[in-house]
C-alpha cells in the first residue's frame, strides 16, 4: 500500500505520520492534537485507502496507466515543469523515508521501475488535489493544503492528468462508460457535505472490488464514525438567545382555506419521495450526478406511471434556513444540514434547481398523467 503524503507542516506541527489509523481511538488522539473532528479524520483515511485501491486496480488492468500518464504529461507540459512540480510535491508532502532523510526527493523519484517514485507521486499528487477540492474535507485542510505547490505547474499538471484519466478510461464497459476521473470524483459529487456519506457510497459502489475483509473493516469504521458523531457531537455555543415578543392587534388574521378535494382525492395514488435522498439514490443507480429536479430521468417517471401512481409528493423542496444548519452544527453535529421544516422562504431550493427545474419536472410528469 502506498503511503499517503501529508504535508511536512503537519508532520512538524502535529507529529502525524499518516491518515490511516487502526482504530478510531488513534484518530481521536490525533484529532485532539490537531483540533479537528475525529470522525472526519478517520473517515478521510478510509476514503483515501479506497481511492488508492481503485487507482491500483486500474493500473493492473490497464498495464501501467500511471506510467503512460507520466509520459503524456512530459510530452504535453514539458518534462522540466512536471519534474519540478513532482520534486516540490515530494519535498512538501514527504513519505516517511523522505521526511526522515533516508531518501532525498530526487532519490525517491528515481526509485527502480517496479517501485517508480515518479509514477506513485503522480497518483498521490492527484489524490491530494481530490482532497483539496472535496467540500466535506475542508475541516481537515490543514493536513493537505496544496498552497506550497502554487508556484509550480501543479494546477496544469492535475488538469492535464484529469483529462488523460478521463479520455483514456471513458470507454471501459466494466464501468458503464464512466471514466476513472468520474469514479474518483463521484464520492464528493454525490455526498459533498459528509465524509461518512462518501464512505458509505464507496462501500456500496465498490463492495465487489474491495473484497469481504476490507468491506467489513470499512463497515466497522463507518459504525465507529457514526457512533463518534453521536457520542462526541455534544458541543454547544454560548451567549444569550433573544426572546421574541409580539404586541398589538393582528391586522391580517388568517382564515382556513380548504380546496375542494372531492373531485380528485378519491382517485389519487401518491408516491412520496424525500427529494434529496431520492436524487442521491438516482445518482447511484444511474452512475452519474443527478443534482437538479430537471435532471430526473424520464425513465423514472415512466416507471411511476406504469405502476399506477397519479401523484408525486416531493418532501423538502423549500429553501431552508441556514440558521437551522448553523445551530445544529454548533450543537456538535458537524455534518448537519438545515431541517426540512425550518424554512427561509417558500421558494424551491436553488440547489435543487429552483422553480424552473420544478416546472420542467412537473411538465414531464403531467405528460405521463402524474
Amino acid at each position: 500500500m502506498n503511503e499517503y503524503h501529508i504535508s511536512r507542516f503537519s508532520r512538524d506541527t502535529f507529529g502525524l505520520e499518516s491518515l490511516q489509523f487502526e482504530s478510531l481511538g488513534q484518530a481521536h488522539q490525533a484529532a485532539e492534537r490537531i483540533g479537528v473532528p475525529a470522525a472526519d479524520l478517520y473517515a478521510l483515511g478510509l476514503i483515501d485507502e479506497v481511492l488508492r485501491l481503485i487507482l491500483r486496480q486500474y493500473n493492473l488492468q490497464r498495464s501501467g496507466l500511471t506510467k503512460r500518464a507520466a509520459s503524456f504529461l512530459d510530452e504535453s507540459l514539458g518534462a522540466n515543469p512536471v519534474h519540478l512540480t513532482q520534486l516540490t510535491f515530494v519535498r512538501e508532502f514527504p513519505t516517511a523515508s523522505v521526511y526522515t532523510g533516508k531518501l532525498t526527493p530526487e532519490e525517491y523519484l528515481n526509485l527502480p521501475a517496479d517501485r517508480s517514485g515518479k509514477a506513485i507521486s503522480l497518483e498521490e499528487l492527484f489524490l491530494l488535489h481530490l482532497h483539496n477540492v472535496n467540500p466535506a474535507a475542508t475541516p481537515l485542510e490543514i493536513l493537505f493544503d496544496d498552497a506550497p505547490l502554487a508556484q509550480t505547474a501543479y494546477e496544469k499538471v492535475v488538469a492535464a492528468l484529469g483529462k488523460f484519466l478521463d479520455e483514456e478510461t471513458k470507454a471501459d464497459p466494466k464501468t458503464g462508460g464512466e471514466s476513472l476521473l468520474d469514479l474518483l470524483t463521484a464520492p464528493a459529487r454525490i455526498s459533498p457535505n459528509s465524509l461518512a456519506g462518501q464512505l458509505e457510497y464507496l462501500i456500496t459502489r465498490w463492495a465487489e472490488l474491495l473484497g469481504a475483509d476490507f468491506v467489513n473493516r470499512l463497515l466497522r469504521g463507518l459504525d465507529f464514525i457514526k457512533e463518534s458523531i453521536m457520542r462526541f457531537g455534544t458541543g454547544g455555543f454560548g451567549g444569550e438567545a433573544p426572546v421574541l415578543e409580539f404586541h398589538g392587534e393582528v391586522k391580517s388574521p388568517e382564515y382556513e382555506r380548504f380546496s375542494e378535494d372531492k373531485d380528485w382525492m378519491p382517485r389519487a395514488i401518491l408516491m412520496a419521495k424525500n427529494t434529496y435522498v431520492w436524487l442521491e439514490q438516482l445518482s447511484r443507480q444511474h452512475k452519474r450526478w443527478i443534482r437538479y429536479l430537471n435532471e430526473i430521468p424520464d425513465k423514472e417517471l415512466d416507471i411511476l406511471a406504469q405502476r399506477g401512481f397519479t401523484g408525486l409528493w416531493l418532501i423538502g423542496l423549500w429553501e431552508r434556513s441556514r440558521a437551522s444548519e448553523r445551530i445544529k452544527q454548533r450543537m456538535g453535529d458537524h455534518d448537519a444540514v438545515a431541517s426540512a421544516y425550518s424554512l427561509y422562504s417558500y421558494d424551491i431550493a436553488e440547489d435543487l434547481g429552483g422553480w424552473q427545474a420544478l416546472e420542467n419536472l412537473r411538465y414531464r410528469a403531467w405528460q405521463r398523467g402524474i
